[in-house]
């Protein structure tokens, strides 16, 4: 069985190159959907009940890190967060934890960890 992701990125050739990645590095793998903004992230999650949203923590339309991931958890409980970033400074990590995200990962992380950070967060586990 797949695990069903979510792109949700601003800058569209990360998102498109990340999409093309998992999709050609995991069979198990089925992206869902890109969504270039909060809004976007939050409409396309209720619609497609993906297993798990890849969430940039710095993009239009999202407000608050940690708000925008409560209200989606509470829309979308069965959704499971791993917030993508370029900061590496503890405060994101935080934010995205009281929010309930269940994991943070920079961006300058290998393929090969984002994909272990995956299969971990749908087995149920957190990353941090």
């Amino acid at each position: 069985m797949s695990i069903r992701i979510l792109i949700a990125d601003d800058h569209i050739m990360f998102a498109d190159m990340l999409q093309y990645t998992l999709a050609h590095q995991h069979d198990g793998y089925d992206v869902v959907g890109i969504a270039h903004n909060g809004e976007t992230a939050l409409e396309l999650t209720l619609s497609h009940r993906p297993d798990l949203l890849l969430l940039d923590c710095e993009m239009p339309k999202l407000g608050r890190l940690a708000s925008f991931c409560q209200e989606l958890l509470r829309q979308s409980p069965d959704t499971r967060i791993l917030v993508i970033g370029n900061q590496t400074e503890e405060e994101y990590v935080i934010e995205a934890a009281v929010g309930g995200a269940h994991g943070y990962i920079s961006k300058t992380a290998p393929v090969a960890d984002l994909c272990t950070a995956i299969t971990a967060l749908n087995a149920g586990g957190y990353l941090g």
